[in-house]
């Protein structure tokens, strides 16, 4: 997929638009694929009449998808709209979702029947075995695009031009839950020409949970470089366009999925199914704008493993890449 144009769009706009009046997400903190699970099941069984024999939907989350944001309000907020849509709709919800540690947590939470949706980023989500997840993955859409690019920017007259450039410097990356790539795919960049890790080349390399953290300190010359979702930065000169003269992008990623929604593989087929074929009408019910506005997301919806090819090879590059080198024994 080419890159996008260094150009504001409808869809930049509107989702600062509705970052610039949500105050439920300025509360939360949340960023918009965190509420995949729970906007997909809230909204999406509309059609699902048969609840009284129906076994709560289980829902489940990765603990590092609340980074940057108050856990408890991001509980309190996700239950009570997640309460009031099942009270609307007349379905069965388990209001308290689990949330797991890391990859272990996860898949024996899975393999013991304990979650039926599951969101976390891509690399803990994909690091789960196959057969225990359905082949049908949800994810935000923004626009028409599935996932986010990362960028690398410099200030023009910084001195930092090339990958090589970055040697000593102080790099800023975003680390937040569309960020959950961003620093993998700086070392696969440095990697790949033929540059140690970041954490060895750069002089300094800093985590910062928000974009604008990281950009501004590029902009008036507090560090050297900044990666960020090329829609950060886009959203950055629309407000300020010195932003877009002063800086320059160096590299930009291919479109990498940083957050996954997936299903367990046992969940009932026919309810799984209703719930993909519904994503589209978040957008037709009040309720579901709320929380696509809320989240700032433009719809949920449902891709096959093609969707991942990119943030599967950009992952199994980092791993080969990193790997420990071993000395063989003579």
């Amino acid at each position: 997929m080419p890159a996008r144009t260094l150009q504001s769009t409808p869809a930049v706009r509107a989702r600062f638009f509705r970052g610039r009046f949500s105050r439920a997400l300025r509360t939360s903190g949340l960023p918009a694929l965190l509420t995949a699970a729970f906007a997909l099941c809230a909204s999406a069984l509309v059609a699902q009449s048969e609840t009284a024999s129906q076994p709560p939907i289980r829902f489940g989350f990765s603990r590092s998808m609340f980074q940057g944001g108050n856990e408890n309000d991001a509980r309190a907020s996700l239950k009570a709209y997640a309460a009031v849509i099942a009270h609307d709709q007349k379905f069965s919800v388990e209001p308290n979702p689990l949330i797991f540690e890391g990859v272990a947590e996860m898949e024996a939470l899975l393999r013991a029947g304990k979650l039926d949706v599951v969101a976390a980023p891509a690399a803990e989500l994909l690091a789960v075995p196959a057969r225990l997840l359905s082949g049908q993955f949800l994810m935000a859409i923004n626009g028409t695009v599935a996932g986010e690019e990362y960028v690398l920017l410099s200030r023009v007259d910084s001195g930092v031009a090339t990958l090589a450039d970055l040697k000593g410097r102080r790099v800023v990356v975003l680390n937040s839950v569309q960020g959950s790539l961003a620093h993998r795919w700086l070392d696969v960049q440095l990697g790949t020409a033929g540059l140690e890790s970041s954490r060895q080349f750069c002089g300094e390399v800093l985590l910062v949970a928000k974009p604008t953290l990281a950009i501004l300190p590029v902009f008036f010359n507090k560090v050297d470089a900044c990666v960020i979702t090329r829609d950060s930065f886009l959203l950055a000169v629309e407000m300020n366009p010195q932003i877009g003269r002063g800086l320059r992008i160096l590299a930009t990623s291919p479109v990498v999925v940083p957050v996954i929604t997936a299903f367990r593989r046992e969940f009932d087929p026919t309810l799984r199914g209703r719930i993909v074929e519904t994503m589209a009408s978040l957008r037709a019910s009040v309720a579901g704008r709320q929380l696509l506005t809320i989240f700032q997301s433009d719809h949920v919806e449902s891709r096959d493993d093609a969707a991942l090819a990119t943030t599967r090879q950009l992952l199994a590059d980092h791993a080969r890449l990193t790997a420990p080198t071993t000395v063989p024994h003579r």
